[in-house]
């Protein structure tokens, strides 16, 4: 929720918010996280493209730290291959 300054009274976020993304993306990465956890797993990995500088500042913020990169990992629809970050987060930790 937001509080509008021209008003001073909150308003929901619209839609097409960018803070409402973050927010719902946040929520994905715990809840993966939880259910991975429940199931009796110890880390998350994943794999991100090394240009994506959003989803690398969500996974940080998440508790995942870069452990490897792989080379050209990226190519499909691309005119140069991306590199991916390999990230991994500890399921004991919670966010940074």
């Amino acid at each position: 929720m937001h509080v509008d300054p021209e008003h001073d009274w909150p308003r929901e976020p619209a839609p097409n918010d960018p803070a409402l993304a973050e927010v719902a993306a946040e929520v994905q990465v715990e809840a993966a996280a939880g259910l991975a956890l429940g199931l009796g797993a110890e880390a998350l990995f994943l794999e991100v493209a090394d240009d994506n500088a959003p989803a690398i500042a969500l996974y940080e913020s998440a508790g995942f730290e870069r452990v490897g990169r792989r080379r050209g990992y990226y190519a499909k629809g691309r005119r140069t291959p991306a590199d991916a970050f390999v990230y991994r987060r500890a399921l004991n930790s919670g966010p940074g």
